[in-house]
C-alpha cells in the first residue's frame, strides 16, 4: 500500500485531538475500553516506527496506571515530544512516554530496613450484656408459718470469681459460679391478732457457662446484677423465684503494636492519620472491711427482726495525686423491720473516703472509678454496754473499690503509602482498638405522686419503697449524652381500716440525665452507670404517695479506631518510567491522597500546580496532573 505523507500527518492530529478530548472522560468510561485502546495504540506505534514517522502524540489517559501494564506485552520503544504552551497556559513543559520492549519479570526483593515506631495501647471492650434467667423452687423453712401471699421479693449476686485470663482472637467459655442471695417478704396464712410479716432468707446457687463470641480480650471483668424478679406460690410452703441477670463483661488487652513509619534510603509519599488509643496504666482494687452500728432513737420501739433492706452507692469526690487517690463516697440504706407494734422503716448513710495508693501519673487521661456491695449485709443489734440496751443495725461486710486510670494516646501514624518510581508490595493487617475518650457525671431527681386502686384499699401508712432502674438508653447530642430511662418503684403500704393488712403499689417513672463530656461526637458510643441515690416518701391522703429520689449517672466515652500494620515488605523494580499530562475529573469518592496515589505524584505537587488552598477537592472539580 501506498504511503500518504499528507493523510499520516492529518490523521495524527485528528488523533491527537481525540487523544485531548479523552483526558476528560470518566474512569469507568476508560477502563471499560482500555484494552482494545491499549491494542489500537501498539499497532499505529509499530506502524510509525517502522515508516521513521513520530507524528503521533499520546497522552496517559484519566484512570490508566502505568504500573498496571500487561508483563507480557512486547511494546517497541516510542518517544514522542510536543510543546504544551498552547494546551495548557502557563505551562511549557515537554510530554513524553517511554514503551518498554523488553519483558518484564515480577521480582519482589525484600525490604531489609523498614523503620518502626512501638506504641502500647489497650484495647477496651465493653461487650454486649448477656441475660442470664434462674428459676428455682424455695421451701418455706420449718420454723416459719405457711405462706399466704408474697409482697416483696428482693436479693444480690455474688460472684466466686470476676476476674478471668481470655485467649485472645478465640471464643472463650467462661464458666461462671456464685450465689443468689434472696430476701422474700411475705403474708402468713393465718396469725393471731394483728397481721404481722414474715421474711425468709435464702442461698441460690449459681453455676453456668457463659460462652463469649467474637475476639476475647487477655484481661476479662465481670459484673453482675438482678434487674428482675418474679414469684409464683406453688403451695403453702414452696414457691418459684424467676430471676433475671444481667451480666456484663469488659475486656483489656494490652498490645506492644509497631507502626510502619518508612524504609531506609527511600523516599515515599506517606498519608498520616491521627489515631487515638488507650493505655490502661493502672488498675487497682481496694478492698476494706464495713462495720458500722447505726442505732435508734431512744423513742422508737425496739427492733424484733430485719425484713427488708436496700443499699446504694454514690460517689461524692475523687483526686489523683501522684502518689495516691482520694475517693469519696456516701451509702444510703434503707431497712423495714418489725417491732411488738408493727413494722417501721429506718433510714441512713454512712460517708467514706478511701485511700488508693497509685504509680503512675494520673495527670494524662481519664479515669473511672466502681464500686461492688454485694457483699456487704445488714444484721441487727442488742447489745448491752454499761447497762445500756443499744438497738440499732450494723452493715458489714466488705466493699470493693476499684480505680482504673488511663493514658490517653494521640499519634499520627502512616496509613498508607506509595513510592513514586518503584512499585512496594507489603501485607496489611487492618485492626480497630476502642479508646476512653472522656467521662463526666450527670445528676438528676424524679417526683411522682402515686394513686392507689380502690380495690387494694386505703393507704394508713407507707412501710418501705424500693427502687431499680429497668431500661435506659443514650443519645449524643452537641457534646452532650443524654440518657432517658425508667426508675421502677415498689412501695408497700400498711391499710387503713379495723382489718389490717398490707398491699404493694408499683410505678414506673421516667427521667431524663444531661451530662457534659469534653470533646463528645456523635461517633462515639457512651456508656452509662446509674445509681439511686437517698429515697425519700410519705404518705400524702388514704390514696396517695408522694416519691422523691435523686439519681446518679456515671458517664464513660468511647471510640473506636482503626490501624493497619505493614509487614513483609518487597520491592518490584520497574524499568519504566513516564511522563505525562492528565486533565482528571474528580468524583464524588475521590480523595486528593487517592489521586495522587493512582497517578504516583504527590499531594503536594496537585496543590501546587493546580493553585488549591487546601487539599479538600469536591465532585465535578478538573485537576491538571503532570508528573
Amino acid at each position: 500500500m501506498e504511503y500518504d505523507e499528507k493523510k499520516s500527518v492529518d490523521d495524527a492530529e485528528e488523533s491527537f485531538l481525540k487523544g485531548l478530548h479523552r483526558t476528560a472522560i470518566s474512569r469507568e468510561e476508560f477502563l471499560a475500553r482500555k484494552n482494545q485502546e491499549q491494542e489500537e495504540w501498539r499497532k499505529e506505534a509499530e506502524a510509525l516506527a517502522a515508516l521513521g514517522k513520530k507524528e503521533e502524540l499520546e497522552i496517559h489517559m484519566v484512570g490508566e496506571d502505568t504500573t498496571q501494564q500487561d508483563d507480557k506485552l512486547p511494546l517497541p520503544e516510542v518517544v514522542e515530544e510536543v510543546k504544551t504552551e498552547d494546551l495548557f497556559e502557563g505551562y511549557d513543559e515537554k510530554v513524553s512516554k517511554e514503551i518498554v520492549t523488553e519483558d518484564r519479570e515480577r521480582i519482589v526483593i525484600p525490604v531489609e530496613l523498614p523503620e518502626y515506631i512501638e506504641i502500647i495501647i489497650t484495647d477496651i471492650k465493653e461487650h454486649t450484656p448477656a441475660k442470664l434467667y434462674i428459676e428455682e423452687d424455695v421451701l418455706v423453712p420449718d420454723v416459719m408459718p405457711d405462706m399466704d401471699s408474697i409482697l416483696l421479693m428482693e436479693g444480690d449476686v455474688l460472684l466466686h470469681e470476676k476476674e478471668y485470663n481470655g485467649r485472645m482472637g478465640k471464643e472463650e467459655n467462661i464458666k461462671l459460679s456464685g450465689e443468689i442471695s434472696l430476701r422474700t417478704l411475705y403474708i402468713p396464712a393465718s396469725s393471731e391478732g394483728k397481721t404481722r410479716l414474715c421474711n425468709i432468707s435464702s442461698k441460690i446457687p449459681l453455676r453456668t457457662d457463659w460462652a463469649i463470641n467474637g475476639n476475647v480480650s487477655s484481661k476479662l471483668y465481670i459484673t453482675a446484677q438482678i434487674i428482675d424478679i418474679t414469684h409464683e406460690i406453688i403451695n403453702e410452703r414452696k414457691f418459684r423465684a424467676k430471676i433475671t441477670i444481667e451480666l456484663n463483661l469488659r475486656g483489656f488487652s494490652k498490645k506492644n503494636v509497631k507502626f510502619f513509619e518508612g524504609i531506609a534510603d527511600e523516599s515515599l509519599e506517606k498519608l498520616r492519620e491521627p489515631m487515638v488509643a488507650t493505655d490502661l496504666a493502672e488498675r487497682k482494687c481496694h478492698k476494706s472491711d464495713i462495720n458500722e452500728e447505726f442505732l435508734l432513737k431512744e423513742d422508737m420501739p425496739e427492733p424484733e427482726n430485719v425484713l427488708a433492706y436496700d443499699l446504694n452507692i454514690s460517689m461524692n469526690h475523687k483526686q489523683l495525686t501522684q502518689e495516691k487517690a482520694i475517693i469519696n463516697a456516701t451509702i444510703y440504706i434503707g431497712i423495714l423491720y418489725s417491732t411488738s407494734v408493727g413494722p417501721r422503716f429506718f433510714q441512713d448513710s454512712l460517708d467514706l473516703t478511701r485511700f488508693i495508693p497509685i504509680e503512675v501519673d494520673s495527670g494524662r487521661g481519664n479515669s473511672q472509678v466502681y464500686f461492688d456491695l454485694s457483699k456487704l449485709k445488714i444484721s441487727m443489734i442488742s447489745d448491752i454496754e454499761d447497762e445500756e440496751v443499744k438497738n440499732g443495725f450494723r452493715l458489714e461486710g466488705e466493699l470493693e473499690t476499684c480505680l482504673e486510670i488511663y493514658e490517653t494516646i494521640v499519634a499520627d501514624v502512616v496509613t498508607d503509602f506509595y513510592h513514586q518510581d518503584k512499585e512496594i508490595v507489603y501485607t496489611q493487617n487492618c485492626k480497630s482498638v476502642t479508646a476512653v475518650m472522656g467521662n463526666g457525671i450527670g445528676e438528676t431527681s424524679v417526683r411522682e405522686i402515686v394513686n392507689t386502686d380502690a380495690e387494694l384499699g386505703e393507704i394508713m401508712q407507707v412501710l418501705y419503697v424500693k427502687g431499680r432502674i429497668c431500661e435506659n438508653t443514650t443519645s449524643v447530642e452537641q457534646e452532650k449524652a443524654i440518657t432517658k430511662g425508667k426508675v421502677n418503684f415498689i412501695i408497700l403500704c400498711e391499710k387503713e381500716g379495723d382489718e389490717a393488712g398490707y398491699f404493694v403499689l408499683e410505678q414506673e417513672i421516667p427521667f431524663r440525665i444531661v451530662t457534659d463530656i469534653a470533646g463528645l461526637s456523635p461517633y462515639m458510643t457512651v456508656k452509662t452507670n446509674i445509681t439511686l441515690k437517698n429515697m425519700w416518701f410519705d404518705r400524702i391522703n388514704s390514696k396517695q404517695v408522694e416519691i422523691n429520689a435523686g439519681i446518679e449517672l456515671r458517664a464513660v466515652a468511647y471510640q473506636e479506631s482503626s490501624f493497619c500494620i505493614f509487614e513483609d515488605l518487597g520491592m518490584i523494580p520497574v524499568s519504566d518510567k513516564t511522563s505525562n499530562i492528565v486533565l482528571y475529573i474528580v468524583k464524588s469518592s475521590d480523595s486528593l491522597w487517592n489521586i495522587a496515589k493512582c497517578f504516583r505524584t504527590s499531594m503536594d505537587s496537585l496543590i501546587q500546580i493546580n493553585d488549591m488552598e487546601n487539599n479538600m477537592v469536591y465532585s465535578g472539580q478538573k485537576l491538571l496532573i503532570i508528573k
